[in-house]
């Protein structure tokens, strides 16, 4: 109740860390682990940074049409509407349908998507 708290963690979730080992279980015994841990964690965000990064601005450039299609959504901007979903959207020519019909736009708001 004093605001903190407690994690428990496997040992399959401290590999990627790649120091499981003898000293590191002693170190349960020994209730000092949570600043190792934490460096150990350090370590490995240092490591993976750069590929993250890269990854993150692979994204944006479709991160920001899905923000902007959102936008037009909200603006009810059915120009740019129905050009975004006919750009992302496509049918194979085979299937195209000679009438008119109708998208159901379904947004993740809960972020279990992502």
């Amino acid at each position: 109740g004093d605001g903190s708290y407690s994690m428990v963690l496997s040992l399959s979730q401290l590999e990627k860390f790649k120091s499981v080992s003898e000293s590191l279980m002693s170190l349960f015994d020994s209730k000092e682990y949570v600043p190792v841990l934490d460096n150990l964690r350090i370590q490995y965000i240092d490591r993976i940074r750069g590929s993250m990064e890269l990854r993150v601005k692979s994204f944006m450039p479709q991160h920001i049409m899905s923000l902007n299609f959102i936008n037009f959504l909200v603006t009810k901007n059915m120009f740019n509407i129905n050009k975004f979903l006919e750009l992302f959207n496509k049918c194979p020519n085979e299937y195209q349908v000679k009438t008119d019909t109708r998208v159901i736009v379904l947004l993740d708001a809960t972020g279990s998507m992502s």
